[in-house]
């Protein structure tokens, strides 16, 4: 079973509660302005976590208003499925270098050390709308 990234669990929660809070703020889940975009393929990934299942197929989502197009947002994660990130520990997220200029990018690393899956944020201090962001993942 692979790990869930932060958009993903958002979407599950939302899908079941019909809403997700936020802070100090309640959002539906067609607020989310969640867009799944079409798959790719790239280099292998490997689960860090038993049976260490593996696959070439990702996964990437958008969301927020405004958002990305889901061609800028696959554009990025194709780029970050391929780099090397710092070693860690576990589920600890860290810095994916090279995303959108002002975005705040974060990844895990698969078995490899590469950022098989992540997210990427858009820093805002406006609370009444969800940023921008996207997710990339395995599939």
């Amino acid at each position: 079973m692979k790990a869930a990234c932060a958009t993903g669990v958002f979407v599950i929660l939302a899908s079941f509660l019909g809403a997700v809070s936020i802070g100090p703020i309640l959002v539906r889940a067609d607020e989310l302005n969640l867009k799944y975009c079409p798959t790719f393929t790239s280099r292998q990934w490997v689960n860090t976590y038993p049976p260490h299942n593996s696959g070439t197929q990702y996964e990437v989502t958008t969301s927020g208003k405004p958002t990305v197009t889901c061609a800028q947002a696959v554009a990025f994660a194709k780029k970050f499925v391929v780099e090397k990130i710092a070693a860690g520990q576990g589920l600890e997220t860290k810095p994916v270098q090279g995303g959108p200029a002002g975005w705040k990018c974060t990844g895990f690393e698969d078995w490899n050390g590469y950022a098989y899956q992540g997210h990427c944020i858009k820093p805002t201090t406006n609370t009444a709308v969800i940023p921008p962001q996207f997710s990339w993942s395995p599939k």
